[in-house]
């Protein structure tokens, strides 16, 4: 810190404050464009000193006349009035936190004659006591003046004694006594055994490594899978546009009244699945393989030939049972079978003919709940637009009982302004009246007066 800066700093910042011109900030300001740029540290010691000058300024102002008076009425200075009231404010505010180090260094930048006759004004208990403490007193409250002023002091009292003891032989230029040299110690080195070197160790072999596959190339190139799925996104973009065109370009299946291929094959597995379910006597013949032919030789032994014979014996046996049975009365079942056959034919064609009536309902339903959406937003919108002509309507009638209410303000305005008018005009003749009235009051007072005095003088 530059002490002798901050002191100089104070000074010409105090120097050229006025109170009832400038603020303190407007000071302070044009005081940092104009001086020498200090530190951060000392920038703010210098705006506090400033600021707590001009806080504290009738408990410094007090001490300050009191020294000037004990010295007897000296000449007082502008400068050394500043000097003193800055000191004066360190001494009794800032102790705590400069120290008595930092306070003497500040102290040591002015005469030194002059600054131990201050300081030893401050520091005298009887002057504080006396002439200081019932001064504080008219200002602030005895507390504030016993814990806040007058404490410190006297916590710092000791440590002064010295510094003015040390501005004293300043001023008497008493040098103090050099301490005496002492004999230098000589260091002698110990006595220690000498390390022998260590011999040096032999490093260990490095293994050999066995070489690193090198990076392949498909490292750095992006995955083959990328471009699959680009490939399989641009075909499905290409099929739904085909898709498109031919849903654009075709009659939508909704409205197609002919089954589709699909409907057909289902109908036909239908009916297939119930006529599998009549064949109930139906035999289940051998599967032929293909590859076999008829002018392949079969050798046949003895069982198959028996068992043949036996199979064309059942045929005669059940052909000669039918013939007995059509004779003695009987009936074919091929026209019972032919019926049953047609009336399920029928009840297919009743069960599509039923499905394809509930689609077309619900295609009607459909149909009148898209037309039922449209004619509620018709409503809706016809709702809106009657809603708008009834605002506009009622904007309408808004604004003319506006201007109709700004028509009447306005003549009411004129009539009062009218009436005040000839208010002032009625109170102008009234005070016109007044005054004649009052002059005929004083020229008879007059003429009664002289009247009085020719009759006396008579």
């Amino acid at each position: 810190m530059r002490h002798n800066l901050v002191i100089n700093s104070c000074l010409e910042v105090l120097g050229g404050y006025q109170p009832e011109c400038d603020s303190p900030k407007i000071q302070l300001a044009q005081f940092w464009q104009t001086c020498e740029q200090p530190s951060k540290e000392e920038q703010i010691l210098i705006e506090e000193v400033f600021l707590g000058c001009i806080r504290f300024s009738k408990i410094i102002t007090v001490a300050v006349d009191a020294f000037f008076k004990s010295e007897g009425g000296k000449k007082r200075t502008r400068c050394k009035q500043l000097v003193y009231k800055v000191l004066c404010y360190l001494f009794l505010f800032r102790m705590d936190e400069l120290g008595i180090g930092e306070f003497r260094r500040l102290v040591l930048t002015q005469e030194p004659k002059k600054m131990h006759q201050f300081l030893q004004f401050l520091t005298d208990e009887n002057t504080i006591a006396t002439i200081m403490k019932p001064e504080w007193c008219l200002f602030y409250e005895e507390n504030f003046v016993e814990s806040k002023l007058i404490k410190p002091l006297q916590r710092f009292l000791p440590e002064f004694g010295c510094f003015l003891k040390e501005l004293h032989d300043k001023i008497e230029e008493i040098t103090p006594p050099k301490p005496s040299k002492k004999m230098i110690t000589e260091v002698t080195p110990f006595n220690l055994t000498v390390i022998k070197p260590r011999g040096v160790i032999m490093p260990a072999p490095i293994p050999k490594v066995a070489p690193t596959k090198p990076i392949p190339s498909s490292m750095y190139n992006p995955p083959a899978e990328i471009d699959r799925i680009q490939e399989a996104k641009r075909e499905n973009r290409i099929k739904v546009q085909e898709m498109l065109a031919t849903a654009q370009v075709q009659q939508p299946q909704c409205a197609n009244a002919k089954k589709s291929v699909k409907a057909k094959s289902i109908l036909q597995q239908i009916i297939e699945e119930k006529e599998s379910k009549l064949k109930y006597e139906k035999r289940k013949a051998s599967v032929v393989k293909a590859k076999l032919s008829e002018e392949v030789p079969v050798k046949l032994n003895t069982a198959t030939i028996l068992r043949e014979g036996e199979l064309f014996l059942k045929q005669e046996e059940e052909n000669l049972k039918k013939l007995e049975d059509l004779e003695s009365g009987a009936r074919d079942p091929t026209d019972w079978l032919r019926w049953r056959s047609k009336m399920h034919e029928q009840d297919l064609e009743n069960e599509l003919l039923e499905k394809e009536r509930r689609r077309l309902q619900g295609m009607l339903s459909h149909e009148e709940a898209i037309l039922a959406r449209k004619m509620l937003a018709i409503e809706n919108k016809q709702r809106v637009a009657e809603m708008k002509l009834e605002a506009e309507k009622l904007m309408q009638l808004y604004w003319e009982e506006k201007l109709q209410e700004q028509t009447n303000m306005r003549t009411r305005v004129e009539e009062i302004a009218f009436s005040q008018q000839h208010v002032k005009e009625s109170r102008q003749k009234l005070a016109l009246y007044k005054q004649k009235i009052g002059s005929a009051r004083s020229n008879r007072r007059k003429e009664g007066n002289d009247e009085t005095s020719l009759r006396r003088g008579r």
